[in-house]
């Protein structure tokens, strides 16, 4: 498999796989705005991740982009269509845009996409406004998008990206207008479900999103967030293990795709000549110590908690004023919301109050650069900084930490970054913080800057390798290749599952997607390695690696289908069993059927390198019977155990007699059965005992047969003796549970007159037989002392003779 995938990797996948597909982008943002300017009109980049992210990957691979026009000169630079070619300068793709009025553009951006969507998803205890005309605004423009949609392409085969929260409702809304096949990827947080059941549109909105054939998001966590959501709120079928849902008739596939960088581009403009002027300039000032920070203007930047942790650090350590600098180059955002209004008032500020409290002549500590910065200027401050702070509240990703990592190309800076940005699950090497601890925070500036270089050196090579390898490109190339995959899994081989009664085919094939993917890639590698010229003389070595790939991937996807078989069986048998035998050997099986699976691929992959196994078998089988005679109490204690799984001499919560042993069975174990005494004491017995000895179980009895004794005295008259009979007999027609055998005046004893008493008890629970002869013992001393009948007591009577 390749470590770094480019531009020409995308653009060949697309082309391959996609060759009978429309490739249509849709997103809220569009990547290129025209606007007026005094020298005419102009072409900017946005501000935000996803276009920047996405643009270089529509480069390679072209297709069709739709997005809401929003520059004032957009209208001017279009075709008869809406369409525009873009970059500007060396057109690659097609952008299409879709236009809104500025009160569509109110309620649908500025109102329920960001004031309602936005702090749900975030935690940064915004409260949402749920209204009622930002909803409907919403529902409309997603239309408008949809629209768009359907007229691009008409009668085509296409394959649709949606990108982001703004276009929750449009998968939905296309799926019930033409056939395509559609994905989404969500590029924020996915908050708890509990948190996300608040929005009162919420299952309109699942079942939007339910729309697509994936959906994907940057963290595993937001991933099962999702699933929890679909499941509790609209009681979809979730696999959380797979990510597979079932929905409507429908399956749709939810994976995690952390998004990155075009980390080649930006390594490569970082170095040039322009940047390095730039440096020069950032330079001059002659500061010991810079740091940088790049940001949109939002209250999940934690742009504020930076700037009181820069203040802390200064009052904490003073051997740093006037030898440290912090440029925050802040983008205005979303300045028509209140929220953002009175932030950007607050940052300035709190800007304004620092650098007062700290200033010294032309030093300030903290240099707030309002706006968009020029890109060289940007790659200027990444390249020269000592640090750069990345502390979002909340953040999906943030690139703008793989941006400053791409462009350190000395190795010199270091990363602080928050533990709440999704970037910080890769970025490991990163100084992670809470940007709410303000003392952690100035800690960790100072424990940057005065870090060895070595340090810094090894931190930063690890953090580059990571964004290298995890580029903007390989996550297009697995989101895509994903889709492809599962495509082609839920065609053919999803149909045949779908004819069978049981779940347990559907959780296998779930289970095997991911190794079928890999060995799809193992093929094609193999294939093009061996199409290589100066590769076909290895070509046997080749076969080897080959032949022990395909047997690791084979191991993968045995031990995956023996783990689903596992779940299956604990999900929907065993928990109906009153045992928990079989929560203890499920995993001991799982792990013998693994280690056998083991066994067979080491001995596969031995055998591709000529390896002579049968020595090696032979000694194994000697080391197995030694190992067997040394455990051989132990082995008969487990086999006892699974003996009393199959052949259920008894359950937990029977009362059974061992022996001179009796109570009820409170756990049965591997190697032990415990029981508790009718006294309280727990009784430890081994499995090899319990299963060469007698057993009675009387929780086993479905009736029980009691007989009792009780005795008159002697003066009684036989009339009452026989009234006796009667009497028992009425009282045992009373008793619910009991049903009388027989009643016999049955002897003459010492000192009474015995009567014997024989019923069943129509249950074998011990309480119960004792409420029964309970009752029956208050029945009888009531009736007797009502006949004026006397129960007899040990008498002894003497004659004396004179």
């Amino acid at each position: 498999m390749k470590k770094y995938y480019s531009s020409a990797d995308v653009q060949k996948l697309i082309k391959s796989e996609l060759k009978d597909f429309k490739f249509v982008v849709v997103s809220n943002r569009e990547p290129y705005i025209h606007m007026h300017s005094p020298d005419g009109i102009k072409c900017k980049l946005p501000t935000g991740g996803l276009t920047a992210a996405l643009d270089p990957a529509m480069q390679a691979c072209g297709g069709l982009w739709i997005a809401g026009g929003s520059g004032d000169a957009d209208r001017q630079t279009v075709d008869e269509n809406n369409r525009v070619q873009v970059p500007p300068k060396k057109p690659k793709y097609t952008l299409r845009r879709v236009w809104m009025s500025k009160e569509e553009v109110d309620r649908y951006y500025f109102g329920f996409s960001n004031q309602a969507l936005w702090p749900l998803c975030h935690n940064v205890f915004q409260k949402p406004s749920f209204k009622k005309e930002f909803w409907d605004g919403y529902k409309h423009s997603n239309g408008l998008f949809v629209d768009a949609i359907i007229d691009e392409i008409k009668d085509e085969k296409a394959f649709v990206w949606f990108q982001d929260y703004h276009l929750a409702l449009a998968p939905g809304m296309v799926r019930d207008s033409v056939g395509i096949k559609s994905a989404h990827f969500w590029h924020i947080p996915w908050p708890p479900w509990e948190k996300f059941a608040l929005c009162p549109w919420a299952d309109e909105i699942l079942e939007g999103l339910l729309g697509n054939d994936l959906i994907g998001f940057h963290l595993k966590s937001y991933c099962v967030n999702f699933l929890e959501s679909i499941e509790k709120i609209l009681d979809a079928d979730v696999d959380q293990g797979s990510g597979l849902v079932k929905y409507g008739g429908r399956k749709i596939m939810v994976k995690p795709f952390p998004i990155s960088v075009d980390f080649g581009t930006i390594d490569r403009f970082a170095k040039r000549k322009k940047v390095e002027k730039e440096i020069k300039k950032v330079r001059s000032a002659s500061y010991k110590f810079i740091g940088v920070g790049v940001d949109r203007v939002d209250y999940t930047k934690g742009i504020p908690e930076r700037f009181l942790a820069i203040e802390r650090f200064l009052e904490k350590y003073p051997g740093y004023q006037n030898n440290f600098v912090f440029y925050e180059a802040g983008a205005p955002s979303r300045t028509m919301i209140p929220t953002y209004k009175k932030l950007d008032r607050d940052i300035k500020k709190l800007v304004e109050s620092i650098n007062w409290k700290y200033q010294r002549g032309y030093w300030k500590p903290i240099r707030y650069l309002e706006g968009k910065l020029e890109y060289e200027k940007l790659l200027a401050l990444y390249r020269t900084s000592d640090v750069c702070i990345i502390s979002p509240l909340h953040d999906g990703m943030n690139l703008v930490a793989k941006e400053f990592v791409a462009a350190n190309v000395e190795n010199t800076g270091v990363l602080i970054l928050s533990k709440f940005a999704g970037a910080g699950e890769e970025l490991k090497d990163a100084v992670l913080v809470n940007p709410y601890d303000v003392e952690e925070f100035a800690d960790a500036i100072k424990h940057a800057l005065d870090m060895p270089n070595e340090e810094k050196e090894n931190r930063m090579k690890n953090l580059r390798l990571a964004v290298k390898r995890n580029n903007v490109y390989r996550w297009i190339r697995d989101f895509i290749a994903a889709k492809l995959i599962f495509f082609i899994l839920e065609r053919y081989v999803a149909r045949i599952t779908a004819k069978t009664r049981s779940t347990l085919d559907d959780e296998i094939l779930g289970g095997i997607k991911r190794p079928i993917y890999a060995f799809v890639i193992l093929i094609g590698a193999y294939v093009a390695l061996l199409s290589i010229t100066p590769v076909k003389p290895h070509s046997v070595l080749i076969n080897q690696v080959f032949m022990v790939a395909a047997v690791l991937v084979g191991v993968f996807t045995l031990t995956r289908v023996v783990g689903v078989f596992i779940r299956w069986y604990m999900g929907t048998i065993a928990f109906k069993t009153k045992t928990d035998l079989d929560e203890q050997f499920m995993p001991i099986i799982q792990k013998i059927l693994n280690l056998f699976i083991y066994f067979i691929a080491f001995i596969l992959i031995l055998d591709q390198f000529d390896v002579e196994l049968t020595p090696f078998i032979a000694s194994l089988g000697i080391g197995g019977l030694a190992v067997a005679l040394a455990l051989q109490n132990v082995l008969t204690d487990i086999f006892a155990s699974f003996s009393i799984y199959v052949d259920k001499p008894f359950e937990i919560g029977d009362f059974i007699i061992v022996g001179d042993d009796l109570g009820v069975v409170k756990k049965i174990g591997i190697k032990t059965t415990r029981l508790e005494s009718l006294w309280g004491q727990e009784i430890v017995i081994s499995n090899r005992e319990l299963t060469s000895t007698r057993i009675n179980n009387y929780k086993k009895m479905e009736k029980r047969r009691i007989h009792f004794t009780f005795g008159v005295v002697y003066g009684t008259p036989t009339k009452k003796l026989k009234r006796i009979l009667e009497i028992v007999k009425e009282i045992f027609d009373r008793i619910e549970l009991a049903d009388l055998d027989r009643v016999h005046f049955k002897e003459f004893g010492d000192f009474s007159l015995n009567f014997e008493v024989a019923y069943y008890v129509d249950t074998g629970d011990y309480n119960k037989y004792m409420d029964v002869q309970q009752d029956i013992n208050f029945a009888l001393k009531q009736r007797f002392e009502e006949e004026g009948i006397e129960f007899a007591y040990p008498t002894q009577t003497v004659f004396v003779n004179k």
